[in-house]
């Protein structure tokens, strides 16, 4: 850090400082997601016949009230099987 008077004093010599900071952030809990399908569907995957909907929910709660995004990441194959996202409940403030 240079401390300068702006040519005041007209000092040629700013004085210098070192100054060593250590930045602490706060604690960030990771979220909570859940999701209502099994532990054997989410390990050996969902079918159903022509058709047919496959139904689940995914939700997340996070417990420093940061923001939860949930998106898929190949929008084009859940259009291809007419999949659809619902509009979540209202969240409560």
């Amino acid at each position: 850090m240079l401390l300068e008077d702006s040519d005041r004093c007209l000092l040629t010599d700013p004085d210098t400082m070192v100054l060593n900071l250590d930045v602490i952030l706060p604690h960030n809990n990771p979220p909570e997601i859940s999701i209502s399908l099994t532990p054997e569907e989410l390990e050996n995957g969902v079918s159903a016949k022509v058709f047919e909907s496959i139904d689940f929910t995914v939700s997340g709660t996070d417990a420093d009230n940061d923001g939860l995004l949930l998106r898929i990441t190949d929008p084009g194959k859940l259009n291809q099987y007419g999949g659809n996202f619902r509009k979540p409940p209202e969240r409560g403030t």
